[in-house]
């Protein structure tokens, strides 16, 4: 099988989908080297994003990086089957012209809201604007964080890139939430997996994660600043804590356009002294940054689709707090503790239901990595995207479940 996955942002760049797409085709080879006996497949990754200075001769697949059109055009030909991470509209035309079968996945609300988000510019969660064709809500929303050219291009966009999907032998998803707000022909929810935390195994169980060290309860944070992931929301539950007299720290992990003005934030609401602010982190330094933390909090105000940051979380065993909406919620379901998305008095609630009793965490987060283990594997993940392909390209060679 002749596999391209198409993904606009890729290594060395940070995030949810830059991470799927690596575990996704690492999973692959290291699934069929060991279960298949066919021939493995040869996957080709395309992305749009500079290697800068990482060396590709790392990955176990091939990459190609900003591609020509014509380019683009002859790896689309002479692939069996394409996956693409997001509805990017080229990659999608080239698929239908050359007739191959190819998948969407959708990580994000692209193929039904111009900004992707289902977020209006006030912090509510979109009625469905578009799909209800309130078009002129649609520019009205985006023209207070665009230009009103740039809103309406959003817009103009968003037909022919949902035209298209409608046209993908399969969209799918990592939650369900995600399908049933997009609506598309052909829908399939596959769960995204991850390897057990460490990514190591003895005795064919994964190694558990490290016990948190003791001292002041931290909370942290993890992710892009930026405003729909509501660390505004954070920090006003944080105030509200401290009013109350307890003892915490926040540990906020990540860089983005929010960084300064919540820093400022922070000092307004006489929070400097209770926050670290730590900037990008991963592997090891992202590991050690989390080893103490009571909870992480994941406190969006936008409905997330399918974030593997969750997945990371339960796997190692850690207790979340999250947004009662969307996709994280769903990943979580009763294995964590959820708010009412935006309200700081409901997140400082359930902040204070830790700070109360610390075993909370221990116990939840036991059960957290139990659901990760039964439902959020790489296996299973792997397991249910080479069935979809072989299925689109009527190959019989059947699926090891072992």
């Amino acid at each position: 099988m002749n596999l391209l996955i198409y993904s606009h942002a890729f290594a060395p760049s940070i995030g949810g989908v830059e991470t799927y797409v690596r575990c996704l085709a690492d999973g692959l080879l290291q699934y069929q080297a060991q279960y298949d006996r066919q021939p493995p497949s040869v996957i080709t990754l395309v992305t749009n994003t500079p290697a800068d200075t990482m060396h590709d001769n790392q990955f176990r697949f091939r990459v190609v990086r900003k591609p020509s059109r014509r380019q683009l055009w002859h790896l689309v030909f002479n692939a069996d089957v394409l996956h693409i991470a997001g509805p990017a509209a080229l990659p999608m035309w080239f698929a239908i012209l050359a007739r191959k079968p190819f998948v969407v996945e959708h990580d994000g609300y692209q193929s039904n809201c111009p900004n992707g988000l289902l977020l209006q510019s006030d912090g509510s969660v979109c009625p469905e604007h578009f799909a209800r064709r309130r078009y002129g809500e649609c520019i009205r929303c985006n023209n207070k964080r665009e230009y009103r050219l740039m809103s309406a291009l959003q817009l103009l966009r968003t037909w022919p890139r949902r035209w298209l999907c409608t046209r993908a032998s399969a969209n799918v998803s990592g939650t369900q939430h995600v399908l049933n707000r997009i609506k598309l022909p052909r829908e399939q929810m596959l769960p995204h997996g991850i390897a057990p935390a460490g990514g190591t195994v003895k005795g064919g169980m994964p190694v558990l994660p490290e016990e948190p060290r003791e001292g002041i309860p931290v909370f942290a944070f993890i992710g892009r600043m930026v405003t729909e992931k509501g660390i505004r929301v954070l920090l006003e539950a944080a105030a509200n804590l401290k009013r109350e007299g307890w003892c915490f720290r926040l540990r906020l992990i990540g860089g983005g356009p929010e960084r300064s003005p919540m820093e400022v934030f922070a000092v307004k609401i006489g929070l400097n002294s209770w926050v670290e602010w730590c900037g990008p982190l991963s592997g090891q330094p992202l590991q050690s940054a989390l080893r103490d933390v009571a909870a992480v909090v994941m406190p969006s105000i936008w409905e997330e689709a399918a974030p593997l940051m969750v997945l990371e979380q339960m796997m190692a065993g850690r207790l979340l707090i999250v947004s009662d909406q969307g996709g994280q919620a769903e990943e979580v379901g009763d294995t964590g503790l959820r708010f009412t998305p935006g309200d700081a008095l409901s997140l400082a609630e359930r902040m204070q239901e830790v700070l109360r009793q610390p075993e909370t965490a221990k116990e939840l987060g036991a059960m957290a990595r139990a659901r990760a283990l039964q439902l959020y594997t790489q296996d299973g993940m792997v397991r249910g995207h080479l069935k979809l392909y072989r299925k689109l390209i009527n190959d019989p060679t059947p699926v090891n479940c072992s």
